[in-house]
């Protein structure tokens, strides 16, 4: 929604479509650009089939955000862990991506899609780990505050795929540019 819907007019004009299907939920994404039911796709892994070419796109910061009204948050990172409820995305576990060795409780809430996980937050359910570009609105308005205590730094590292029999690598070079400049 922040990185690639801004872009389409740009990938639009580079590959020549006249229409843009924004997918999010997909499934089997190389299946998909073989098929040619995707001209190109931007992911957070590399393809298995050798097929399909990809090249790194850019890297998002992740952050702790939380609701924008807790006071007295906890500086350090266990205390905030076990002290106060964290809503989770379901592809992002606090445990490995913080680095947390001991046990945490459960999530409060838990989301399949970046929005609902900030909605979460802004709705004071907890505090959650997100990309930068996912809460770059919310913390610009109030709705939400960035943690300050320290965190090991983590980003999120995006792909992007196409098949060379589709798009031409000058035009793949020319999206990827575009993505890269509003990350």
């Amino acid at each position: 929604e922040n990185v690639g819907v801004p872009c389409l007019p740009q990938v639009l004009a580079a590959s020549g479509a006249r229409r843009a299907s924004v997918l999010t939920q997909l499934g089997d994404v190389e299946h998909a650009l073989l098929s040619r039911r995707l001209v190109c796709a931007l992911l957070c892994s590399v393809p298995r089939d050798p097929a399909i070419r990809y090249k790194k796109a850019f890297k998002v910061p992740m952050v702790i955000v939380h609701p924008f009204d807790w006071k007295g948050v906890p500086m350090d990172l266990l205390e905030l862990l076990r002290e106060r409820p964290y809503v989770a995305h379901t592809f992002l576990t606090v445990r490995e991506e913080l680095q947390v060795e001991s046990d945490i409780p459960p999530p409060a809430a838990q989301f399949d899609q970046l929005v609902g996980t900030r909605a979460g937050v802004v709705a004071g359910l907890g505090w959650a780990l997100l990309p930068s570009y996912a809460v770059k609105k919310q913390l610009r308005d109030g709705e939400l505050k960035l943690w300050r205590g320290e965190v090991p730094e983590r980003f999120e590292e995006f792909n992007l795929w196409w098949v060379p029999t589709r798009v031409k690598r000058g035009v793949a070079l020319q999206i990827l540019a575009e993505f890269a400049a509003r990350a």
